[in-house]
């Protein structure tokens, strides 16, 4: 029987019925009464989620495409600190790797056992979609240093490359419209500043529709534009993001997931029991 956490690991399955996080938070229930649902689910556990469930999107992203820059702080000395509650004379402590350490880093999350991973710090430049940076506010300790500003900077966006492929080409249209005409106020303002011909109240009506313009630019703008955004996180946060997001619908977590698989040491100090249960 798969316990609740591996459940809300597996997505929607074929046999139609679903085991979304969302699924599961109103129909538990449901759920566990049904045994031949489960039998399936427990199927596409198995082996890795259904081919169908990893391939209900085309789009096949990979981690070099929104992950660069990366930096990992603090990994030998957080190993070495982890022995800290056995030691007597901690100058006699090493930098090892042993199964006693791994034991920790593999700890159940929440349990507490595997905080010394929190000393493990990386630093990355993440290019997600807003709908993935709306879901990754979630998590704590994921801060942003800096980010790309459309409140700054959208005006000046291309479209065609700044949005995912899934966005409508009539909405790409409609964001160029909006932008065209936004330019348009504004070079009638600046046309009216110079000369002098503009009164006072015409100028302030201009201005007004000139910021409800930009606005309509900025709430318009669709969740498949990609921002770029400096991060700061440990091992002990990409630990529960992998947990929740290695099999995520939107391709950019399950990229992310297998860059976090790529970081030093990160599959032996706290993914193993995770690879372990996928086989």
């Amino acid at each position: 029987m798969l316990t609740l956490e591996q459940k809300m690991r597996c997505q929607e399955c074929k046999y139609g019925q679903a085991a979304s996080i969302d699924c599961l938070d109103r129909n538990e229930s449901a759920i566990d009464a049904a045994s031949d649902t489960l039998k399936f689910i427990e199927d596409c556990y198995e082996h890795r989620l259904h081919s169908d469930c990893l391939n209900r999107v085309d789009e096949k992203c990979e981690f070099e495409d929104i992950v660069s820059n990366v930096q990992v702080f603090g990994l030998e000395e957080s190993i070495r600190r982890a022995k800290f509650p056995k030691a007597v004379n901690i100058d006699n402590l090493n930098y090892d790797l042993t199964n006693g350490i791994k034991h920790l880093g593999n700890a159940e999350k929440g349990s507490g056992h595997d905080s010394f991973l929190k000393g493990i710090v990386v630093q990355l430049d993440l290019t997600f979609t807003v709908k993935a940076w709306t879901q990754a506010q979630r998590y704590h300790w994921f801060e942003i240093i800096s980010s790309q500003s459309t409140m700054h900077k959208l005006l000046e966006f291309d479209f065609d490359t700044a949005y995912v492929k899934y966005v409508d080409d009539r909405i790409k249209a409609i964001m160029k419209e909006k932008v065209s005409e936004y330019n348009e106020i504004k070079a009638k303002i600046s046309e009216l500043e110079s000369d002098g011909s503009a009164n006072k109240e015409e100028l302030a009506k201009l201005r007004d529709d000139l910021n409800r313009k930009h606005l309509e630019i900025l709430y318009n703008n669709p969740c498949g534009c990609k921002l770029t955004a400096g991060i700061t996180t440990s091992y002990l946060q990409l630990k529960t993001i992998l947990g929740q997001r290695e099999f995520h619908r939107i391709p950019e977590w399950r990229a992310v997931a297998k860059w976090i698989r790529s970081l030093p040491r990160f599959e032996e100090l706290c993914a193993s029991e995770i690879s372990d249960r996928l086989k």
